[in-house]
């Protein structure tokens, strides 16, 4: 079993310890004596093992990133019966660690999400949707330098040489997933786009859009319901970075921004600007303010709920 393997050796990974558990995976600790660094190993579970060539083609593409914001991926393959992916291991644990139910500071916000933003545009001009963009999926080397990772879902737009047009399967947060992807349709960038601007709703506003506790209501709620204004539960939020939030989350991609370059540069915008509270825009949050240092009781749907997997059609 994948959970069962500390104090094993994975080609030239030592296993300590178990720093993650997903669907698709587990993840280790673990440590390379020759170049006397710890690492992070990604081992599939047993039943994904059908999934280890489009697993390994991603990799491949993967590996040849370079870019300050997506963690490092250097080695993958199988052994003993294992399909494993070794990357940059980060001490600082993740973004997820890091959300305590409260608005965040909007300029730290900005911070922290346009570099994941530019981050995802380098991987989709490569080819690649990320298809599970999520605050746990963010690394926190140090406070101010995140690292997007686990490209390991199979959503790979193109690859050379490939012509393959088997289907697969949606596999997602249900707290983050786009309305495409939980309704059986052909994903796109903006796919990722919209898990992104759910996860800037949640940083600015200290929750989750929708709260539903059954996975089924809440995903249906991506489908049918427009994400509330973060402005009203958040005063200090400026209105163009509503505007953005807003844009990025609706319902149909054709109304989203036309990729992520163009929401990186709305965010920086926003992040240059000294952006007043417009009177009209205050209105609509007389009867609601939340303070930077008044706890948001914790919203009802977990981000940390298992993933659903439902087929989908050829991306």
């Amino acid at each position: 079993m994948s959970e069962n393997l500390p104090g094993q050796v994975i080609s030239q990974f030592e296993l300590e310890s178990i720093i993650g558990k997903g669907t698709q995976a587990v993840v280790y600790k673990a440590y390379q004596p020759t170049l006397n660094r710890w690492v992070a190993v990604k081992v599939l579970r047993p039943g994904y093992q059908d999934v280890m060539n489009r697993f390994e083609a991603e990799a491949r593409v993967i590996t040849r990133f370079q870019h300050p914001n997506i963690v490092d991926v250097y080695e993958f393959g199988q052994e003993t019966g294992f399909a494993y992916v070794a990357m940059q291991y980060a001490v600082g644990g993740t973004l997820r660690d890091h959300l305590l139910h409260r608005p965040m500071d909007w300029r730290l916000v900005l911070k922290l999400i346009i570099p994941i933003g530019a981050a995802l545009h380098y991987a989709h001009s490569h080819g690649i949707i990320h298809g599970d963009v999520k605050p746990s999926n963010v690394l926190l080397p140090q406070q101010d330098w995140p690292l997007l990772a686990d490209f390991g879902l199979p959503r790979i737009t193109k690859i050379a040489g490939s012509t393959s047009q088997e289907d697969t399967v949606i596999i997602g947060t249900p707290a983050y997933m786009a309305p495409e992807q939980v309704a059986n349709k052909k994903i796109d960038t903006r796919t990722d786009m919209y898990a992104l601007g759910i996860m800037l709703f949640e940083m600015v506003t200290g929750r989750l859009p929708f709260e539903y506790t059954d996975p089924a209501k809440l995903i249906a709620a991506h489908t049918s319901e427009s994400v509330p204004s973060p402005l009203e539960l958040n005063r200090d939020c400026p209105p163009a970075l509503e505007d953005a939030i807003l844009t990025a989350t609706k319902i149909s991609p054709g109304d989203r921004f036309s990729d992520m370059r163009a929401m990186v540069k709305a965010l920086r915008a926003v992040s240059s600007s000294t952006t007043r509270l417009d009177p009209k825009r205050l209105a609509r949050v007389r009867t609601r303010t939340i303070s930077d240092t008044t706890p948001i009781p914790p919203t009802k749907a977990s981000s940390e709920q298992p993933k659903l997997l439902l087929p989908h059609a050829n991306c």
